[in-house]
């Protein structure tokens, strides 16, 4: 319960630099994921770039939470408290696995991505078990103005198999006039519990760039 409330409560403090130097930084230095941020170390520190800006991420495990005891309650308990707990239908073989999303009762969000020095495995995106007459619509999508493309690997989880499947591949172009693409939808819901996206290297779209995955 401890790391569930020390992620909800956490936050990033923004500190603003200049925005080559933070440049020169993330091209010298080994990208690293925490709890979802790509982060890289600085004089002991480690940091992240949002939209040109330079975050000090804090671990608030590292500090006593006191008197939080019964303080949320389940209502309040946000589906992304799953990001560091085990996924309830794994992952895929060879997954560098970073948490998962409960999206079993639908949901958005959003995460970045960084394919600049290798492929980038999203977070598992559980959507549970569902009822035979059930259907959900999961589509990724992004604010990118100008045309990117993206080689991705789609990866489907089949509820009676209980295994992952062979990806698909696929390629996603983004842009103003085709913000969106439908990932499940229909009556494929039915046989899936949960998917994951893998980003291959030699896309040509930029790097890094942000995407949001919707379930409804």
């Amino acid at each position: 319960m401890k790391k569930i409330i020390s992620f909800l409560i956490a936050a990033v403090i923004a500190i603003n630099v200049n925005v080559a130097v933070a440049a020169e930084s993330l091209n010298k230095t080994e990208l690293v994921s925490i709890n979802g941020y790509f982060c890289y170390e600085k004089d002991g520190q480690y940091w992240t770039m949002l939209d040109g800006d330079e975050y000090l991420i804090f671990n608030l495990d590292d500090y006593t939470m006191k008197d939080a005891g019964g303080s949320f309650s389940k209502n309040e308990l946000s589906q992304y408290s799953t990001l560091n707990s085990n996924c309830p239908i794994g992952n895929p073989d060879g997954w560098y696995y970073c948490g998962y999303i409960d999206f079993s009762s639908g949901g958005s969000y959003t995460e970045g991505c960084y394919i600049s020095s290798g492929d980038y495995d999203s977070k598992i995106y559980y959507t549970g078990p569902l009822a035979q007459t059930a259907k959900y619509i999961a589509k990724i999508s992004t604010k990118q103005v100008l045309t990117n493309t993206y080689n991705v690997k789609i990866y489907l989880h089949n509820i009676n198999q209980n295994k992952w499947e062979t990806p698909v591949s696929s390629s996603l172009s983004f842009s103003i006039l085709t913000p969106a693409h439908i990932l499940v939808t229909g009556t494929t819901s039915q046989l899936y519990d949960g998917f994951a996206l893998k980003f291959l290297q030699n896309s040509t779209g930029e790097t890094p760039f942000y995407y949001t995955i919707t379930v409804s």
